[in-house]
């Protein structure tokens, strides 16, 4: 007796050949959904980075004019710096002009 198996053989074959196309397409679904969660993270850290920068060149932004006018004042009392820091009104917010 003699049983044709070419058919179930090649099916066989088929089965196996889409098994391994669907393991091949579950990797690479599974690489996307990491790179995505990567690429996500790079986002946010870049966003944080923007806003410190925004915020860095905001505060170093200070108005020339004042610049130029603390600048005078201080030049004018070079001579004697420790009583205009602490006797003059406009030399008493010299500290808190250099910390904002």
């Amino acid at each position: 007796m003699f049983l044709d198996v070419t058919a179930r053989k090649r099916a066989e074959a088929e089965l196996e050949k889409l098994h391994a196309q669907l393991l091949e397409t579950s990797r690479q679904a599974g690489m996307s959904e990491v790179a995505t969660g990567v690429l996500h993270n790079v986002g946010n850290v870049l966003n944080s980075v923007n806003v410190s920068a925004t915020l860095v060149s905001i505060r170093c932004a200070t108005p020339d004019g004042q610049r130029r006018k603390t600048r005078r004042d201080v030049s004018s009392a070079q001579n004697d710096l420790a009583a205009f820091l602490t006797s003059d009104p406009r030399g008493q917010m010299v500290p808190g002009y250099l910390t904002r």
